[in-house]
């Protein structure tokens, strides 16, 4: 009680719903806790449900696009790597001459 003087430290946190998530993901990230999968779906819902920019996310919670594209895209690598529109640089295609069974 002498430490605070009686007093009790508290956050107020803003009413919108995905600013109150985008504040645990911050205290979670600070304290080393946090999941890949679960994050994933965090990202999703922001841009589904509160439909936030990935602009307003990478700046609210310190990502970067391509992390953001990653966590939001849940086809996952396989899919991605056969998806006509996918821009993947040459350390993705097979050497000339080369087989995907001779890279196992």
């Amino acid at each position: 009680m002498d430490l605070t003087g009686g007093y009790v430290p508290v956050v107020f946190l803003n009413r919108r719903k995905a600013d109150q998530i985008m504040s645990t993901i911050r205290h979670n990230r600070a304290r080393g806790t946090h999941a890949v999968l679960k994050m994933a779906d965090i990202v999703q819902t922001l841009k589904n449900d509160h439909h936030l920019t990935d602009q307003e996310i990478e700046r609210r919670l310190g990502m970067e696009d391509e992390e953001i594209d990653r966590l939001y895209d849940v086809r996952g690598m396989p899919a991605r790597a056969t998806d006509e529109h996918a821009q993947f640089n040459p350390g993705w295609e097979p050497a000339p001459g080369e087989t995907n069974d001779q890279r196992d």
